[in-house]
């Protein structure tokens, strides 16, 4: 599938739960659609809980999505969303265990440009991308020849690097709703 390029600006988001991920994952991609319009799901994948062991294993995805919000006004309504399917954030607990978490991992402007740098109290793009295959390869998944701003490697490259260091179990019995598999941006 090819995405002709608009005046929009395109979102690519991660997302996270262990507590009903089977539910909680598909809500928040039919509630990210009131943000935008989402082109892309990716395959939904586990794997073990990363600095907190003692909980359930976590299933990740990932959304590309269109949308005409800039950075600050999308990443306060994703949390929104978050606080609208029960998340809690444990402030002394950072790897606690959570029904949602949607993180802005990369974004281009209406000009075709990559976010870079310190917006509005996140960062872009998302560190987590090049150091978490939980990450990484949903992104890979969706958008596998992105490039990764001020690194050059494409996100499919960045995917099967991290692959190596842990194992991902996909979750074939949790679908997203919405276009699923690779788009050319």
């Amino acid at each position: 599938m090819t995405h002709e390029r608009s005046s929009n600006r395109l979102a690519w988001l991660s997302l996270g739960s262990n507590i009903r991920p089977e539910w909680y994952l598909p809500q928040a991609v039919e509630l990210l659609n009131d943000l935008g319009k989402v082109i892309a799901t990716s395959p939904v994948w586990e794997s073990a809980a990363v600095g907190r062991t003692d909980q359930p294993p976590f299933c990740n995805a990932a959304v590309l999505l269109e949308t005409l919000l800039d950075v600050a006004s999308l990443c306060w309504r994703t949390r929104e969303i978050e606080q609208a399917l029960d998340r809690v954030r444990v402030p002394d607990d950072k790897n606690a265990p959570r029904t949602i978490d949607i993180d802005l991992s990369l974004y281009v402007d209406a000009q075709g440009e990559d976010a870079i740098g310190s917006i509005a109290h996140w960062t872009l793009p998302a560190a987590d991308v090049l150091s978490r295959p939980f990450v990484a390869v949903p992104l890979a998944a969706i958008s596998p020849d992105k490039r990764f701003p001020n690194d050059g490697r494409t996100l499919q490259e960045i995917a099967t690097e991290l692959s190596k260091s842990l194992t991902l179990r996909p979750r074939l019995d949790i679908t997203l709703p919405g276009p699923s598999g690779p788009v050319a941006c």
